[in-house]
């Protein structure tokens, strides 16, 4: 799992009981950093994108590297399942969902204009500028 809390603006990545006992290599911590920004959809409630202080362990119990860390794994990852693309760069971390638009989200995210569908997104920590998303009910 990952969630943000942004009244502390942390980040929390982990695994589910249920996941741990289902697929025996997953690590049982609970890891915790700080948020440097992120932005979180207000409609499905999932991380957008997220900018954090430490490095995410990314390797199994088994030491194998996983490419959708604190992700269910699935042996047919299908369209629900959302995909980050996860770095590490001078001390930093960070993850980015790379399948937003295609999923069940009714959110289209980084519109290019504002109109009177558009919602805006804030960045939890007011670091960087909001980004803007329509509905695609709506609009289609």
């Amino acid at each position: 799992m990952i969630e943000i809390d942004p009244e502390s603006k942390k980040i929390f990545f982990y695994y589910s009981p249920e996941e741990i006992k289902k697929y025996s290599k997953h690590d049982e911590e609970m890891y915790e950093f700080e948020l440097l920004s992120a932005y979180i959809c207000p409609e499905c409630k999932k991380v957008i994108d997220a900018y954090y202080i430490g490095n995410l362990p990314i390797k199994t119990k088994s030491d194998s590297y996983s490419t959708h860390p604190y992700r269910p794994m699935n042996a047919s990852y299908n369209r629900y399942d959302p995909h980050y693309k996860f770095g590490h760069k001078y001390g930093g971390g960070y993850l980015i969902m790379c399948n937003h638009n295609d999923t069940f989200c009714n959110l289209k995210i980084n519109v290019e204009q504002k109109t009177d569908n558009t919602i805006v997104i804030k960045d939890v920590c007011n670091k960087r500028p909001p980004i803007l998303a329509i509905n695609k009910k709506e609009v289609e």
